[in-house]
């Protein structure tokens, strides 16, 4: 079963959400700074709990600190990826 995505719906929604978080690929130190406060403030928030549903935004912010990390802070220690 395919299930029909209302993109014209989606986007304003997306839009408004990344512009409040600044949940994107990671641009630059500050932004890399934010992520990670971000990152520690979900943590606080599910408090351990696995099913809290901030929990798939700490996955999300999870991965996108650490393709900041392995690109920039790796790169800066002269290791190779």
């Amino acid at each position: 079963m395919k299930a029909h995505i209302d993109v014209k719906h989606l986007l304003p929604a997306w839009e408004h959400f990344r512009s409040a978080t600044e949940i994107a690929p990671i641009r630059d130190e500050a932004h890399y700074a934010r992520m990670v406060q971000m990152l520690e403030a979900l943590l606080d928030e599910a408090a351990g709990d696995e099913n809290h549903p901030a929990m798939g935004l700490v996955d999300i912010v999870g991965d996108l600190i650490e393709d900041y990390e392995s690109e920039h802070h790796m790169a800066c220690k002269g290791v190779a990826k």
